[in-house]
């Protein structure tokens, strides 16, 4: 047996130490999820919290030989369709937080390579894509994420989502084609 699954025995049976070594393990994983869904750090800390509370919750009917990773991504993905079907949210992309991201990630002033201009529209492409994929449904937002920001396969985000491979595809490629057909003014300005 795994320390991991050790862990899952023991919080199983209510031991809060063992739980907290398993939110330790977790919490970068299930918060990048949560970011990369609701764009913000508010929402994303909001909705981590969450999952981690249906996570002590129904951890009793958790199975040792399934992945702890995959039913916590099904957790997570179930969060964010629930709070975004009670609230019918929105993300609302933080411009400050890309802009903090952008400036920390930016070369210094003193760098003869830096490019205002470049590092400018760099911003604005940002923004465009953040609010393009602010328009995908919750679950083709979640298969989007899971596919080119976690680099997960097919096969796999079905497991974790509790989708069939065939509907991961699907909601893969109209989540594509609405972000082809949202980016396309932003392409073409960016080519001429």
């Amino acid at each position: 047996m795994t320390q991991e699954q050790q862990w899952i025995k023991q919080a199983q049976t209510g031991d809060t130490e063992a739980f907290r070594h398993l939110v330790e393990q977790y919490q970068k994983m299930v918060f990048s999820f949560c970011y990369d869904l609701t764009g913000n750090l508010h929402d994303s800390e909001d909705l981590s919290q969450e999952v981690f509370i249906k996570m002590w919750r129904n951890l009793k009917s958790f199975r040792l030989e399934a992945k702890m990773s995959s039913w916590l991504y099904r957790i997570t993905m179930n969060a964010w369709i629930d709070r975004s079907r009670r609230k019918n949210v929105r993300v609302h992309w933080n411009k400050t937080e890309l802009k903090d991201e952008t400036l920390r990630d930016a070369p210094s002033s003193q760098n003869s390579e830096w490019n205002p201009e470049a590092q400018t529209n760099s911003v604005l492409v940002d923004q465009e894509v953040k609010a393009a994929l602010s328009s995908l449904s919750p679950r083709e937002r979640a298969v989007f994420t899971l596919r080119h920001y976690e680099d997960l396969k097919l096969q796999t985000i079905g497991e974790q989502l509790g989708i069939t491979t065939g509907t991961a595809k699907s909601l893969l490629f109209r989540a594509v084609r609405k972000l082809q057909d949202a980016l396309s003014p932003v392409l073409k300005e960016q080519l001429s």
